[in-house]
């Protein structure tokens, strides 16, 4: 700590980790090791600690944005759009999309608990049942032939998930720092 700069507070400390999940806010890196708390707009400038002007990084990209090798405009979109995933999708929903950046498709098995967990991204269509074992169709399953939502009930089947294309451009925005819906 820099002499004459106060701590930041315990509980603000607490509550930017909680933001990110313990790890980097960079959604590429998502490091869990040495992580640091970044002012977005410099300590030197500002000389205040708040929630909104501070986000978590690892050790790596804080070096990174000190020495401008990532901009302001992208750290602070990197912050708003935290709030927005953590307001509207669970860390299971935020994994996932992750996970299917990097594989076409994901087989998961969990039954109404799995159903649950990934109800936003379906909802918000950002994922898509690609199929189930047994070729059973869990949108079908929860869907009326009118296309209503009729509920949620056990299935002992896995659920084969891929991002569907809005799944593609939300990512694309996220991962790239642009703005979210």
């Amino acid at each position: 700590m820099p002499e004459g700069r106060p701590e930041i507070p315990a509980q603000m400390k607490r509550d930017l980790l909680e933001e990110v999940g313990h790890r980097c806010a960079i959604p590429t890196c998502k490091s869990t090791e040495a992580l640091q708390f970044a002012h977005i707009d410099q300590w030197a400038k500002v000389q205040d600690h708040t929630f909104d002007n501070i986000i978590v990084l690892c050790a790596n990209d804080h070096f990174r944005y000190d020495n401008k090798k990532i901009s302001r405009q992208s750290m602070l979109a990197y912050k708003r759009n935290l709030a927005t995933l953590n307001g509207r999708y669970s860390d299971f929903e935020q994994r996932l999309l992750r996970l299917l950046t990097q594989l076409p498709t994901v087989l998961l098995e969990g039954g109404n608990v799995l159903l649950i967990n990934t109800m936003n991204l379906e909802d918000d269509g950002l994922v898509e049942t690609v199929q189930t074992r047994g070729n059973i169709s869990i949108t079908n399953a929860l869907m009326d032939d009118q296309g209503n939502r009729m509920g949620l009930w056990s299935t002992p089947h896995p659920v084969q998930y891929s991002l569907s294309d809005r799944g593609n451009e939300f990512v694309d925005k996220w991962f790239n720092a642009q703005e979210l819906e």
